[in-house]
């Protein structure tokens, strides 16, 4: 039995140096004693349940200050608890290393006490370990501190309800997972999440989770290790999956970056609104997390074996959707040599999901010439009704690498999968390419603008439009039956969009953007509408502008066409913009209309001299009225999104409204160019790919939600940048996906390119 020492230390009989020689004796005792056996150094409670009860079967972790002896009887060893418990039964078993210790609960349930420190605190409880000797170590028992650390997000759409709408909306969730279990402590009145007080962006400059009006906010899960954050109202956030890299090392500051995450917590000074199921200071994040894609999710597709015939991959082509899914190809140019094709193709992507080398089907017969920066069209064909298997394409204008060209060519789709090319006897009557065009009724076609090169004829933009219309005669053989020109402004890469009919019963067509004769110059556009013979049609290049300059075409009676008199919008000068109608209205009977019109993308650097020059490269107001209205426009006014509403019973009515950029920074918003849009029937417009001015291709589709009024990014972007490319919306059931075909990747890019992807957006 070991020694027991009994210290006296009161004052009466003994000095201090005494008491201090009494004391140095005690101490050695007690070293000699220590000796004899391990002491206890802590006591947790480990709580496998959570729940911060003692329950049976749960277990106490002791730890030793030494290794026990090989040959302990761990059965002569004795646990105390100070409150004592009552009507439980504990047994002592070897820890995980020789200095462990477990005491496991067999009986009962001790209400053991986690608030305190013993002995001094009666909200706490203390333990002893009687080692068989008589001799009880004492410590405290307590909870081990547990901070839970962030380790991924995975970002669900789950508005609206059941399977979202593909883009990081409100109500939308972002799933925080932890490497433990964890619970909400924040209660319902302090849920909201705040940026940075809770949650650290790693794009504080363009990303978000609310926009301040429906606030975002934290929410149970439905595992034990997660919280959710609900996004709020208008949130910005980019989606990329798990990165193939170390989050340290991304450029989180370019525009098309990833979007990442971090709870605003430290190992100091821990979130506390998240803890430990168990009770604890808080959660905290050792990084950043990348936003993840939850298991089974859509994402784009390469076609990997849809691959065009020879010469292979091109540029500047046009595709065509028609009946059945499928789309026609024409035209286009080498990307390398630049060399330009006179090859009509068929993609069928119904035939190619089972024999991806048939993808694309090429046509015996030829365009009369090698043919690029073309227009192509779709008409209704004979029986006037678009959507059925006679509907043709026509194709005008172009290039073939040393002229423009006048050429108008109809491509008829045959039931044997081939294309019938049947060029029209009258071209254009003048030659052009760079121009727009677009189908006013089920066989007629307005082309306007453009710009005519050719080194054996005068040239420059093309300032006159031309309406022709087609009709059929004996075995379906087309003819120009009307074609008539009239005068409008000189411009190129502009567009033009039918609207639906004023209450006047005329037809009209908005013609804006593009690159053309500075107006300023003008004190209105001369002769607009009028008949073009005798007249002096072109333009030079070397005074043009970038332009704005709205014009109503009156398809109708075009001297009755007009130029907008509308407030001037810095944003509405660009060119190589789209212009799509908005929840356009297709009767059958007529090509798609609309009240509302989408005008996205393009740039407002000048096509040859970026912004190296004076003001007038750029359209202004007639009169400055301020210093603002005589500065060089900056490079990210046309990355805004417009709309335009047609009046039709007063045209001139009509108006401008601009819409937020997607992204917050306006510096970090780029203006794309060469990029495709589309219609998505039900949802919007679509606008994916395209280049920056220093040629970087880009792999984001944003798209136009028409019932939000607002413009954002698809969660799920493309596999590889792509610029140059052509779309077109398919339809398998109630889903939509944007196929995209050609194009290249950009500068800079990786050399593995697909000539078809298709990217879902419903």
């Amino acid at each position: 039995m070991p020694k027991r020492y009994y210290l006296d230390v009161s004052p009466s009989r003994n000095s201090f140096w005494e008491r201090l020689w009494v004391l140095c004796l005690f101490a050695a005792a007690c070293g000699c004693n220590h000796g004899d056996h391990a002491r206890l150094v802590t006591a947790e409670f480990q709580d496998e349940t959570p729940d911060g009860v003692a329950l049976q079967h749960e277990t106490i972790r002791l730890a030793l200050d030494r290794s026990l002896p090989e040959d302990v009887q761990l059965s002569t060893v004795k646990v105390k608890f100070s409150p004592a418990v009552e009507k439980c039964q504990f047994e002592v078993h070897p820890g995980s290393t020789s200095r462990e210790l477990v005491v496991k609960i067999l009986t009962g349930t001790p209400a053991f006490r986690f608030q305190g420190t013993y002995p001094g605190d009666p909200e706490a409880t203390g333990i002893g370990v009687d080692w068989g000797d008589g001799v009880v170590d004492w410590a405290d028992l307590t909870l081990p501190i547990s901070v839970p650390v962030l380790k991924r997000a995975i970002w669900e759409d789950r508005y609206p309800p059941p399977n979202g709408d593909l883009v990081v909306d409100q109500g939308d969730v972002i799933r925080l997972i932890f490497d433990r279990p964890v619970k909400l402590e924040a209660g319902p009145e302090n849920r909201r999440v705040l940026v940075p007080q809770d949650v650290l962006l790693s794009k504080p400059n363009s990303d978000r989770l609310d926009d301040g009006e429906f606030h975002a906010g934290f929410e149970p899960g439905s595992s034990n290790v997660e919280v959710l954050i609900v996004l709020g109202s208008r949130p910005v956030l980019k989606v990329s999956g798990v990165l193939p890299m170390d989050p340290r090392f991304i450029d989180r500051f370019r525009p098309a970056a990833p979007s990442g995450l971090a709870l605003n917590g430290t190992l100091i000074l821990p979130l506390k609104k998240i803890t430990d199921a168990r009770g604890g200071p808080g959660a905290v994040s050792m990084g950043e997390v990348d936003l993840e894609y939850p298991e089974g999710y859509s994402l784009a597709q390469s076609k990997v074996g849809q691959d065009f015939p020879p010469p292979g991959h091109r540029i500047f082509h046009s595709v065509t959707p028609i009946a059945g899914g499928r789309a026609i190809v024409a035209g286009g140019a080498t990307p390398g040599s630049r060399e330009p094709l006179d090859q009509v193709l068929i993609y069928n992507p119904i035939l190619a999901e089972s024999k991806p080398a048939q993808a694309f089907q090429l046509s015996e017969q030829r365009l009369p010439h090698r043919n690029q920066s073309h227009t192509a069209t779709l008409l209704a064909g004979p029986d006037e009704v678009f959507g059925t298997f006679d509907d043709v394409v026509l194709i005008a204008g172009g290039f073939d690498g040393t002229r423009s060209l006048s050429d108008l060519s109809l491509l008829a789709p045959r039931d044997d999968g081939s294309v019938n090319v049947l060029p029209l006897k009258e071209g254009l009557l003048v030659a052009r390419t760079e121009h727009a065009a677009v189908a006013v009724g089920p066989n007629e076609l307005l082309v306007d603008g453009g710009r005519k090169s050719d080194p054996d004829e005068p040239g420059g933009l093309v300032e006159c439009a031309e309406l022709i219309v087609i009709t059929y005669g004996e075995e379906i053989q087309p003819r120009i039956a009307h074609h008539q020109s009239f005068r409008t402004l000189a411009r190129s890469f502009h567009t033009l969009t039918l609207l639906e009919p004023a209450e006047t019963g005329d037809t009209y067509v908005l013609s804006v953007g593009g690159f053309g004769r500075a107006r300023q110059q003008l004190a209105k556009i001369p002769l607009l509408g009028k008949p073009t013979e005798g007249l002096n049609v072109f333009c030079s290049i070397d005074s043009a502008a970038v332009l704005a300059s709205p014009i109503l075409l009156n398809v109708s009676a075009p001297e009755k066409s007009f130029e907008l008199p509308t407030d001037f919008l810095l944003p509405l000068v660009r060119w190589g913009h789209s212009t799509l109608p908005v929840e356009a209205r297709d009767s059958g009977r007529g090509p798609p209309r609309s009240l509302k019109v989408l005008i996205s993308g393009g740039a407002i650097r000048h096509p040859l001299k970026g912004f190296d020059g004076p003001r007038s490269l750029w359209e202004q107001k007639q009169r400055a009225v301020n210093l603002w209205d005589l500065q060089t426009p900056q490079e990210h006014e046309a990355s805004s999104p417009i709309l335009f509403y047609f009046d039709p019973a007063l045209p001139q009515a009509s108006r401008f409204e601009l819409l937020g950029r997607p992204l917050l920074d306006p510096g970090q918003t780029p203006e794309r160019v060469f990029f495709s849009a589309a219609a998505v029937p039900g949802i919007g417009i679509a606008i994916a790919g395209g280049e920056l001015r220093d040629g970087q291709a880009l792999t984001n589709v944003e798209i136009y939600l028409a019932d939000e009024n607002r413009q954002c990014e698809l969660a799920a972007p493309m596999l590889s940048p792509r610029t140059r490319h052509q779309a077109y919306v398919l339809r398998r059931g109630t889903k939509a996906s944007l196929v995209l075909i050609g194009g290249v990747p950009g500068t800079g890019a990786p050399s593995e390119f697909s000539a078809v992807e298709e990217i879902p957006i419903r």
